[in-house]
């Protein structure tokens, strides 16, 4: 059993489908946020948010292979990297001025 199947055959299709819909969207919704922190010049919140994804990546694979998100020590960061990386999302860079190195004269 992995924890896929088991939400699949717990909430029947319908909800299965929403089940892959919520992490399709995130995932989106956070490879916009990387690029948009990116090109604002924020490179820091860039790279959480890569990091961010590739935790989530890692519980979703080893849902694959283990109950992981049914178990309470493994769902607790699963769904607090969930909710950080959607507030993180959610968040807008502020305008970015970058100070001039050198003044021109005349």
């Amino acid at each position: 059993h992995n924890s896929h199947v088991n939400i699949v055959t717990g909430m029947g299709w319908v909800r299965g489908t929403f089940w892959a819909a919520l992490w399709t969207v995130w995932f989106i919704e956070m490879l916009r946020s990387r690029r948009r922190f990116s090109s604002s010049g924020h490179l820091r919140a860039a790279g959480l948010c890569l990091v961010l994804i590739a935790a989530e990546v890692m519980f979703l694979v080893n849902a694959v292979f283990n109950e992981v998100a049914e178990g309470p020590h493994s769902a607790v960061v699963m769904w607090s990297i969930f909710g950080f990386g959607s507030f993180l999302a959610l968040s807008r860079p502020a305008s970015v001025q970058i100070p001039r190195m050198v003044e021109r004269v005349g």
